[in-house]
């Protein structure tokens, strides 16, 4: 009888444990999310300058270009001692492929130099 006592006391100590760790971890997570209020505020503020009645849909002509803005609004707001660790600054992390960056910046008719790098 005591065993099965000091077992299910164990038992529940490790249960109560690790709900403890899983709301820890939930919430590291979400600080760490690319997705943040900044991230749907832009997003909300390119799509207004294609869906100006506010009807939750664009014509799918205007999606390429709302892709260039979102592009071209990271590039603009990172700072200039950015570094690949400093994850805080990326907003949809667009500006990792290089042929999207060099898509709209041609796009906008904007500077590229001779080796494809933005200027």
């Amino acid at each position: 009888m005591f065993s099965f006592v000091v077992l299910g006391s164990f038992i529940m100590l490790n249960m109560f444990i690790s709900i403890i760790m899983d709301g820890y971890n939930t919430s590291n997570e979400q600080e760490v999310m690319r997705v943040n209020e900044y991230t749907i505020e832009a997003f909300k503020t390119a799509w207004m300058l294609y869906d100006k009645q506010a009807t939750g849909l664009i014509m799918v002509e205007d999606f390429p270009n709302l892709i260039i803005d979102l592009i071209l609004k990271e590039i603009e707001d990172l700072p200039n001692d950015f570094t690949d660790n400093d994850e805080e600054n990326i907003l949809f992390n667009l500006r990792l492929k290089p042929s999207l960056v060099i898509y709209a910046k041609m796009a906008r008719n904007q500077n590229i130099d001779e080796d494809g790098a933005i200027i």
